[in-house]
């Protein structure tokens, strides 16, 4: 990952050869997820970057690409596309659809009473296991799933 805002030049961040790292959307323990952009052809996109202090732990490299592998043979609508991965020098990065919204751990804060409707609850629940059945079906399972995790698209 370059990072060319030394010297008063331009701050550009970019990953690869065709993405560009705008805003930080979330930090985990794996890494950093970023709001960013692909040069070729201005579409956005999420690309979340492993934590440099992992890239030389092989567990932690080989669990950050089989989480590539696995998310790009899912194919449901309920589950995040991963579209490429970068990996250049000490950089491991997986580029993937941008979900514009907030996750349900931001929803639910800003509810008065921290809670969803019955019907919208049980409307996500359905999604949220629709979306686990798919990844189940190429063989795997998501071992983290919590509020923060689970996207909730803005309607445009």
């Amino acid at each position: 990952m370059s990072d060319e805002g030394v010297m008063g030049k331009s701050t550009t961040k970019r990953v690869g050869s065709h993405y560009v790292l705008d805003d930080v959307l979330g930090r985990g323990s794996m890494g950093t997820v970023w709001r960013g952009h692909d040069l070729n052809d201005g579409s956005p996109c999420a690309i979340k970057i492993l934590n440099p202090t992992l890239t030389t732990d092989k567990g932690a490299t080989r669990r950050f690409i089989d989480e590539r592998d696995i998310f790009m043979s899912v194919d449901d609508d309920a589950v995040v596309r991963v579209t490429d991965m970068v990996v250049e020098s000490s950089t491991f990065a997986i580029v993937m659809e941008l979900v514009d919204g907030p996750d349900l751990a931001q929803v639910l804060k800003s509810l008065p009473d921290h809670r969803l409707d019955q019907g919208t609850a049980v409307s996500l629940g359905i999604e949220v296991c629709q979306a686990l059945a798919a990844i189940h079906r190429v063989g795997s399972r998501h071992l983290d799933i919590n509020p923060a995790h689970i996207l909730i698209e803005d309607p445009a």
